[in-house]
């Protein structure tokens, strides 16, 4: 009996340092939830930017994964990793706390709404690196696939309740305002990680006594990490299509429900829940899928529901609400047990001394194509039309499952996950 609680809930919950750190984490993805709602909704419906400024602010805050992407990579590997967490938490925090202020003040402009993003920009890099390549410091390579579902599960459980949140305090308080929620989970992230108290060791390079080669020869050694190894350089390609349509479709969404579909920010927020509840639901399943298909075949059939991004303009000719909703939880419920499963299997047959450049490599590519595609999405929206941008948009993110149907990832068994990755 007491061998199957274990394993059902895992052995992180007496794990007080992934605790403090799992706590963080979940006080600031809420926060984020509110912003992600909030920052666009501002720019549309308070300083009224067209279409094409919308795929500019997109790009705009992708822009740093392609420009800085790979030095930071280096550099995250030669330093530790939980002060990088609490300075980017701690600039995040600054950065949104200048809107309320400035809207306050009557002074908030459409050019601090694109500040705002390019420093959140700098900053998500450095972050998204470090907490990556963190978690390997913290938990035994045994407990990855349990820290990292503990993360998605309430990760997932944020997209479930904060789309909704935020939809309603931006009808209560406005949106400049609701962004104060975001800053005060950025202060509360920065206390939780502090908190921790094992010791993080100085990052060395294992192969040679702990020296550190020059920066270019590192930066080459992460892209190698990904090129020569087929398993990798296949879901890179297979994320890099997956974002540059998703992106498509996502970055004139808000700019479709606002001025086609007519909804209240409340009622898109309701639309961002139903895609939460997907990612929840998959965050709870992932592990049984991946085990009971092979993590081949999840990875390969967690791709396919990319194409219901297809289905979200039929809003126009149905039931508005209902659609979307349907939509919205079918676009989304894959998205989880393919992040799950493929993070999982990177972070642990990744040495961590390269896990920094590898996570850097994979997502300057993968999310490097992201600026590109909003400033094509905000053109196409405005020449072709916001229905057609998303249908395309689908089409992309559905067709990637091609990568792993032609690659090696579908063959992929948990037993020789490990022989066939090296």
């Amino acid at each position: 009996m007491a061998q199957s609680a274990k394993s059902r809930w895992g052995r992180l919950w007496k794990n007080n340092d992934f605790m403090r750190y799992w706590f963080g984490l979940s006080v600031s993805g809420f926060g984020n939830q509110i912003t992600n709602l909030a920052l666009p909704t501002i720019a549309i419906l308070v300083l009224h930017i067209t279409v094409f400024e919308v795929g500019l602010l997109g790009t705009v805050e992708y822009l740093a994964y392609p420009a800085i992407g790979l030095l930071v990579g280096v550099w995250v590997d030669r330093h530790r990793r939980k002060p990088i967490l609490v300075m980017c938490n701690l600039g995040s925090a600054l950065s949104l706390a200048s809107l309320p202020v400035a809207y306050f003040f009557g002074a908030l402009s459409v050019y601090q709404i694109f500040a705002i993003a390019a420093v959140s920009g700098v900053i998500s890099v450095f972050y998204n690196v470090a907490y990556q390549s963190y978690l390997p410091s913290l938990v035994d390579s045994s407990d990855l696939v349990e820290g990292n579902s503990k993360i998605q599960t309430t990760a997932s459980a944020a997209s479930v309740v904060g789309p909704t949140l935020a939809g309603y305090l931006i009808n209560l308080v406005g949106s400049a305002y609701a962004i104060v929620t975001d800053v005060a989970g950025y202060f509360v992230s920065v206390g939780s990680t502090l908190s921790i108290r094992k010791a993080e060791p100085k990052p060395t390079d294992e192969r040679i006594g702990g020296e550190r080669q020059a920066l270019v020869p590192e930066i080459r050694e992460g892209i190698a990490a990904i090129v020569h190894n087929s398993v990798l350089a296949t879901l890179t390609g297979c994320v890099t299509t997956i974002n540059f349509g998703s992106t498509l479709s996502s970055t004139v969404f808000l700019y479709f429900a606002y001025n086609e579909v007519h909804l209240t920010p409340l009622l898109v927020g309701l639309v961002g829940t139903s895609g939460g509840v997907a990612f929840l639901l998959a965050s709870v399943v992932a592990n049984r899928v991946s085990t009971g298909l092979g993590i081949g075949r999840a990875l390969t059939l967690s791709i396919l529901p990319g194409f219901g991004w297809m289905g979200y303009p039929l809003a126009l000719v149905l039931p508005p609400l209902p659609t979307l909703l349907a939509f919205s939880f079918i676009a989304s419920f894959g998205v989880l047990i393919f992040n799950i499963t493929a993070l999982s299997l990177m972070q642990r047959t990744t040495p961590n001394w390269l896990l920094g450049r590898m996570t850097a490599t994979r997502r300057t590519i993968s999310w490097g194509v992201i600026p590109v595609a909003s400033i094509l999405a905000g053109a196409l929206g405005g020449l072709i039309g916001l229905s057609l941008t998303i249908i395309i948009g689908g089409l992309i993110s559905g067709a990637s499952v091609f990568w792993a149907l032609l690659g090696p990832v579908y063959r992929i068994r948990e037993d020789d996950a490990q022989e066939d990755l090296h």
